[in-house]
């Protein structure tokens, strides 16, 4: 498939949400096992597995989604931390979005690329010290969604979706800067 996901059954028959870090050669460079409750929302109290082990030769660093790049000409890229948010991104607004992995894995950004946060920890994690010029405050763009406390652009992707599954409907219909 073309985001590099797919499901991995653990030792105790729980199944995981493997992500697969790809370069654009399609390498497999590292993965990551996440395990998700019936509502979509990340498990946290499972801290994630790995299929492709590190003394196996999987150690390359890279974002979630690179082998992407390319696919939008000059459109603007987008970076979160959250490897399911890249997809949505992809999904609703048909942007490329790359995901870091966690807050603490931004290791590069091009030049043209936005970064977008989570909410609240927007100003701990240092991205937007760090890249103040591409950091995006994208919480700002919809006044008519209840944003909460942890929740990135995907949470907001996944209210509107559910608005419109109930057949209401939300003013702002930005994606972010871009």
């Amino acid at each position: 498939n073309m985001f590099n996901v797919t499901p991995f059954k653990m030792k105790d028959g729980r199944v995981a949400t493997t992500f697969l870090y790809v370069d654009s050669t399609l390498r497999i460079l590292h993965d990551k096992g996440i395990l998700y409750g019936g509502n979509g929302k990340r498990d946290h109290s499972f801290g994630g597995c790995r299929r492709f082990k590190l003394d196996q030769g999987f150690r390359a660093h890279g974002y979630f989604g690179e082998h992407l790049l390319g696919r939008q000409g000059d459109r603007t890229i987008y970076l979160v931390e959250s490897e399911k948010t890249a997809i949505l991104m992809w999904l609703y607004y048909g942007r490329v979005c790359l995901a870091t992995g966690g807050s603490t894995c931004l290791r590069r950004v091009e030049p043209g690329w936005v970064l977008l946060p989570d909410w609240d920890t927007a100003g701990d994690l240092h991205w937007c010290r760090w890249f103040p010029e591409e950091c995006h405050d994208w919480w700002n763009d919809f006044p008519d969604v209840p944003i909460e406390r942890g929740w990135d652009i995907g949470d907001v992707i996944m209210y509107k979706l559910n608005k419109r599954k109930n057949g209401e409907k939300t003013e702002s219909n930005k994606s972010s800067r871009g």
